[in-house]
């Protein structure tokens, strides 16, 4: 009888022992499933602005190969210091610049 309490006593401490390892093993699975999906999705959106990043670079390029023109110059010429050809009248539409405000 002693040695049978003893036996089961035994197998309880096993049956313990399993039971923590395998919630521990869970717990882990569970952890390690959560990181995975964090670092997926960060992956993600690095290959988003990778991809965005890259289409600004491209543009950029252009711009850069475009700045070399006469149609480039004109055009900051225009945008930026507001200047016009020889001859050429510039019309200022006021009703414009009032619906802008």
């Amino acid at each position: 009888m002693v040695w049978r309490r003893k036996n089961l006593l035994g197998v309880r401490m096993l049956q313990g022992l399993l039971l923590v390892v395998l919630m521990g093993g869970i717990v882990t699975v569970g952890n390690s499933y959560i990181v995975s999906q964090q670092k997926m999705e960060k992956l993600e959106n690095n290959r988003k602005e990778i991809d965005t990043l890259s289409a600004d670079i491209k543009n950029l390029r252009k711009d850069i190969d475009n700045s070399e023109s006469y149609e480039f110059t004109e055009q900051v010429a225009r945008d930026e210091f507001g200047m016009v050809k020889p001859l050429e009248v510039l019309f200022i539409d006021k009703n414009k610049e009032e619906s802008r405000e």
